[in-house]
């Protein structure tokens, strides 16, 4: 699903695209499909250490408002 899709052709400098996703909720939609299984066990597994500590603050998704999907609207190159 695409949540978020900034404009195909512009003449603006810079353009910022901003959704909120559940990045579990792609983790475990990828981890479903066996061909990310296939290409994930190809890959050298990367050492991790754990810490005591946390990056981000916690929080609760029930109070998040998470993107809904969108229906793209690709143009041709005669538009």
């Amino acid at each position: 699903d695409v949540v978020a899709q900034g404009s195909q052709f512009s003449l603006n400098d810079v353009q910022v695209v901003v959704a909120q996703i559940d990045l579990d909720v792609v983790a475990s939609l990828r981890g479903s499909l066996s061909s990310f299984q296939e290409q994930a066990s190809c890959k050298a597994k990367v050492p991790s250490v754990d810490v005591p500590y946390s990056l981000c603050l916690p929080f609760d998704l029930k109070n998040i408002r998470l993107s809904v999907p969108l229906q793209t609207d690709n143009k041709l190159n005669s538009e």
